[in-house]
């Protein structure tokens, strides 16, 4: 729909004006691309709960809970952002009233054991990986924080570490030996 060109556009001014991260910007893209290829020549006020429960559907029968549950919470915002432009009338979202997919959090911890094979196996992909392995394990930051860290964050005794996800700036103190 010609909504959804105005609604990236939105959301781009939003990323630039640093309102939404990067990631953020990009996770829309792929339901909007989905949205559009399936409903890209009806009006917005013509997309009933159906329509977006049946792509709910889809995602949960191919094991993809998590994609339906983001598809749903971008279009509960691209009709958001409709009815504030006016595109859609006044508390029109059948996104809101499609029920929201159920994901089961199935993470697993590795056990000393299997991290130190892990660990091992590293050995021979060089000391970096290692050395990051184990900065994970004493910091506790995400991959992307570590991989970012430098000699140079090295200060007053702390290692400050601006996380890329929240923006929240710490200090560890290298004394934790």
């Amino acid at each position: 729909t010609i909504f959804l060109n105005n609604y990236r556009k939105i959301q781009q001014e939003r990323y630039e004006n640093g309102e939404i991260k990067l990631n953020t910007l990009k996770q829309k893209a792929a339901p909007l691309r989905v949205f559009d290829e399936r409903f890209g020549t009806r009006p917005l006020d013509a997309i009933t709960v159906k329509d977006v429960v049946s792509v709910l559907e889809e995602y949960k029968a191919r094991g993809h809970n998590r994609m339906g549950q983001i598809f749903r919470k971008v279009l509960i915002d691209v009709f958001r952002e409709a009815q504030q432009t006016g595109d859609v009338p006044p508390g029109f979202n059948p996104a809101e009233s499609a029920k929201k997919p159920q994901v089961r959090i199935s993470r697993q911890r590795l056990t000393f054991d299997e991290w130190m094979m892990i660990y091992n196996a590293a050995e021979k992909d060089g000391y970096f990986l290692q050395r990051g392995m184990l900065l994970a394990l004493m910091t506790g930051q995400r991959l992307s924080d570590i991989c970012k860290m430098q000699f140079s964050d090295i200060r007053d005794g702390y290692l400050h570490v601006e996380q890329q996800k929240t923006g929240t700036r710490i200090a560890i103190p290298l004394a934790l030996r």
